[in-house]
């Protein structure tokens, strides 16, 4: 979106050619990617000596076990291979990760310290996918610009997700069910209120 600039003059005012990038879980860990962080090792391969206690994401709960025949496919072995490249944008200057992953926790330490943007955490203080203890806690020891903030009252890993329909919530209640009492919609006002303040300089803590 950055490199292609036919979109912006359809917005009819001048863009400018920095960005502040946000994401959720795994978007969170593309913004980090964008912000300076490096790869050391993939979350599930059997070198990194970080051992997760889960074997693939939701989406994919045995991909631990699946990479051997995943890198026979001549795609996914390109990518593969180039998991560790920089991938780190210049024009990015500030950057917000919302409930980051377990993936983070394969980033160099050494490039987390050398991130120098200014870099603003959120997490759930019930969000058993990604602890807030073992993930947010982390990038905020090893990022020096780095602030964070734990939402209470029962905030889950998908609570930051769109509210439910009432199909979604039959379907996949665990996506879309939150505890009694907790409106997820006011927990996305609070989050973007406070990335606003960040993004604006007007944020401290």
């Amino acid at each position: 979106m950055l490199d292609d600039r036919s979109w912006r003059s359809e917005l009819g005012v001048e863009i400018d050619e920095t960005a502040s990038v946000a994401g959720f879980s795994a978007g969170a860990y593309t913004v980090l990617l964008l912000a300076g962080a490096r790869v050391a090792f993939s979350q599930f391969e059997p070198d990194n000596p970080v051992k997760s206690p889960i074997r693939g994401p939701r989406e994919f709960p045995n991909l631990a076990d699946e990479l051997p025949k995943l890198n026979q496919n001549p795609v996914f072995h390109v990518a593969w291979e180039r998991r560790r490249a920089d991938f780190s944008d210049s024009r990015v200057q500030q950057a917000i990760a919302i409930a980051p992953g377990r993936s983070v926790l394969g980033f160099s330490q050494d490039s987390l310290r050398a991130i120098r943007k200014p870099t603003r955490i959120f997490g759930g203080d019930e969000d058993t996918v990604a602890p807030p203890s073992d993930c947010c806690g982390w990038l905020y020891e090893n990022i020096p610009a780095c602030t964070y903030e734990i939402l209470r009252g029962g905030v889950g890993h998908y609570t930051f997700l769109p509210e439910g329909t009432a199909v979604g919530r039959k379907a996949a209640p665990e996506l879309f069910v939150d505890r009694q009492g907790l409106e997820r919609s006011k927990i996305h006002d609070y989050v973007a209120e406070r990335s606003v303040d960040f993004l604006q300089g007007k944020l401290q803590d």
